[in-house]
C-alpha cells in the first residue's frame, strides 16, 4: 500500500515540475537532457539562448540516430500556441543538421488534434515526432513515465520532494505504467525511424546530380 494515491501522486509531481526554473542546467530544460541521457546512453547539450534551432536540447554530433527536445515549463493551463509548436519543428527540420526525432516535453496537456497536427508537420519534412505531455484526469502522463525511468535524473533535480519514494510508486502504481514505459523506451533507444539522415542524403545526392550536369 502507498501513501498516495495515484490522483495525489500525480499532482505533487507535476507542482513540482512546474516549480522548476524553465531553463537552465538545474532547470526543467536540464532535467530533461539529464532524463534522456540517461535513457539513451547518448550525449545531449542544452541550446544557448537565442536562435534555437527548434530544440532546446538536442543530442550531439556524434550521434547516429539525432534527437532534438523543445522544453515547456507551463502551468496547467498555460496556452501553447500550435503555431508556435510548429515553427519548431519546421526549424529543427531545416537546420544543415536536422534531427530525426523531435520531441515535445510540456507540463500541461496537449490536445490530441494539436499533436496529430505536428506529427503531419513532422512527417511533411521527414522526421517523426514526439509528445510528452501532462493530460488530466486519470491518464498517466507519458512526461511522468520517462521521468521515473531515469530515476538519477528525477532524484538530482527532484530529490528535494517530500516523500519523492511514495510518490513515484503511486506512479507506478497506474495499470499503464508499464506498457507506457515499454513504449518509450522503444521509441527512444530502439527507433523505427531515420527520415532526416534519409532526406539529408537525398537533397545530396540531388545536388550532386545537378553539379554534374
Amino acid at each position: 500500500m502507498t501513501m498516495f494515491t495515484f490522483d495525489e501522486a500525480k499532482q505533487i509531481l507535476a507542482d513540482s515540475l512546474r516549480q522548476l526554473d524553465a531553463a537552465g542546467p538545474e532547470g526543467f530544460e536540464g532535467l530533461m537532457r539529464d532524463v534522456l541521457t540517461e535513457i539513451t546512453g547518448q550525449s545531449f547539450r542544452l541550446a544557448k539562448s537565442g536562435p534555437q534551432g527548434g530544440s532546446d536540447v538536442r543530442a550531439v554530433n556524434t550521434n547516429t540516430f539525432k534527437i532534438g527536445l523543445e522544453g515547456k515549463r507551463y502551468g496547467e493551463n498555460t496556452r501553447l500556441g500550435l503555431d508556435e509548436l510548429r515553427a519548431k519543428v519546421l526549424d529543427a527540420a531545416s537546420q544543415d543538421d536536422p534531427v530525426d526525432l523531435w520531441i515535445l516535453a510540456a507540463t500541461r496537456e496537449i490536445s490530441a488534434t494539436d499533436q496529430e497536427a505536428l506529427e503531419k508537420t513532422g512527417r511533411s519534412q521527414g522526421l517523426s515526432t514526439m509528445v510528452l505531455d501532462w493530460p488530466s484526469g486519470a491518464t498517466i502522463p507519458d512526461l511522468a513515465v520517462i521521468c521515473i525511468i531515469a530515476p538519477v535524473a528525477l532524484n538530482h533535480h527532484l530529490g528535494h520532494v517530500a516523500k519523492l519514494t511514495d510518490v513515484v510508486l503511486a506512479v507506478q502504481s497506474h495499470p499503464a505504467f508499464v506498457e507506457g514505459r515499454a513504449r518509450l523506451r522503444k521509441r527512444l533507444i530502439v527507433p523505427d525511424i531515420g527520415y532526416a539522415a534519409a532526406v539529408a542524403a537525398m537533397r545530396t545526392w540531388i545536388q550532386g546530380g545537378l553539379a554534374s550536369e
